[in-house]
């Protein structure tokens, strides 16, 4: 189990993102999602959450009021396939994460994560929607996220962070 530092959104996006996961269980096309919705931006032991806090404390009170916007769906590939919203990678999205990692640095915390896909330059910036339960439905899925709208924005409203699975993929 890893910490993951995560960007959360308002509430009228939290509430978008998390129709979609109900249609999605719904139809059982996804294992069930607890938590909230949000973007993973690095990975720490939990040992150094306090550490962490106190390091990331004038990141994240900038954090209020990140615009970000959504235009498209991704796959993660795998036996048990990961859809999610990609965010635009924004000038200022990309500055964002750079700032998490290099005050998580500057404190001495380990921040890559088990496999490095949170650091900068190996980053793919993203929004789970679900682990499908089985691969043959990526169609299906696909179809049903493309009727929801897709394109919008949302407000990033506070760092913060959350128990991670080293192979989850949000």
């Amino acid at each position: 189990m890893s910490i993951a530092i995560v960007m959360t959104f308002d509430s009228t996006a939290d509430a978008r993102i998390r129709r979609l996961w109900k249609v999605f269980e719904d139809r059982a096309l996804i294992l069930p999602n607890t938590g909230r919705p949000h973007l993973t931006l690095a990975q720490i032991d939990p040992d150094a959450l306090d550490r962490a806090a106190e390091a990331l404390a004038d990141v994240a009170s900038g954090t209020n009021g990140t615009r970000l916007a959504f235009d498209s769906l991704g796959v993660f590939s795998g036996q048990q396939p990961v859809l999610f919203l990609n965010p635009v990678a924004s000038a200022g999205l990309l500055a964002l994460h750079r700032r998490v990692h290099e005050a998580l640095r500057r404190s001495g915390i380990a921040h890559q994560g088990e496999h490095g896909h949170y650091t900068p330059g190996n980053w793919v910036p993203h929004v789970t929607l679900g682990r499908l339960h089985h691969a043959g439905r990526l169609g299906e899925a696909m179809t049903i996220a493309n009727g929801f709208r897709l394109r919008f924005e949302v407000t990033g409203i506070a760092l913060s962070a959350m128990r991670s699975l080293a192979h989850d993929a949000s």
